[in-house]
């Protein structure tokens, strides 16, 4: 730890922890923490700005995360913070919305097969505008439209999408 505008670094289980900026008791009792959006988690994050699109929630380390028009809720008022879920786009962007998956990352559901793309995968109803993918690799049995079947949902390692498996 430095004195003044310190930073703290630390260990836990044999991982670093990031360093993060701290004020001493003689500046005030303020501290100060690097926040970072959680993909595939519902997140309280604060407006950047706002655009023709919609407006920008600061993810912190992740950047500034879009959330469309159609989401902003009519009473919103100055400097509040939204309770939104983030997730990429088909196009990877960060995107935010105020609607609840029926599952988040680390949850099993029980989701319905709504479309079939012979390249890719399954394409499953999880309660948002962008399907979630079950792709082939992870299926124990081909899927048909219609069929109901149980996922649990993660992270994919390679691109951060959020998958069926």
């Amino acid at each position: 730890m430095r004195a003044g505008g310190a930073t703290v670094q630390g260990h836990k289980g044999g991982r670093i922890l990031p360093s993060l900026p701290i004020c001493l008791p003689d500046q005030g009792l303020r501290a100060y923490v690097m926040i970072m959006a959680i993909i595939g988690k519902r997140n309280t994050l604060s407006i950047v700005r706002a655009s023709a699109p919609g407006l920008y929630l600061d993810g912190g380390e992740l950047g500034e995360i879009l959330l469309p028009g159609r989401y902003i809720p009519a009473d919103l008022k100055p400097k509040d913070k939204l309770d939104v879920f983030v997730y990429r786009d088909s196009e990877d962007r960060l995107v935010a919305t105020t609607e609840t998956p029926l599952a988040m990352v680390g949850e099993f559901a029980y989701l319905k097969v709504i479309s079939v793309n012979q390249h890719v995968g399954a394409f499953l109803d999880w309660g948002l505008a962008k399907d979630l993918l079950l792709p082939f690799l992870e299926q124990h049995f081909p899927v048909r439209i219609g069929e109901r079947v149980v996922v649990y949902v993660s992270p994919d390692v390679q691109t951060a999408r959020i998958l069926a498996t």
